[in-house]
């Protein structure tokens, strides 16, 4: 079966959701992932994880707008 490739969107039994690039089955450049609890992130991937420039907001509509490295503000 093949991998997830160039751009795309997968939804997550959860309700979790990503919207972007995919580069060998992983979420890799830019993209938007929003989880079911209204939490959003905006910006760059690498290898499944936030990683570059980004904007992350959580449910109750405070946000971060920066780096992230390895999955981590």
């Amino acid at each position: 079966m093949g991998k997830r490739q160039g751009k795309g969107s997968l939804v997550w039994k959860s309700g979790t959701t990503y919207t972007g690039e995919w580069l060998d089955n992983m979420m890799h450049g830019n993209g938007s992932l929003i989880w079911n609890n209204s939490r959003r992130y905006d910006g760059q991937f690498y290898k499944n994880m936030r990683y570059g420039t980004g904007k992350f907001e959580w449910g109750n509509g405070e946000s971060y707008k920066g780096g992230f490295k390895e999955d981590l503000r």
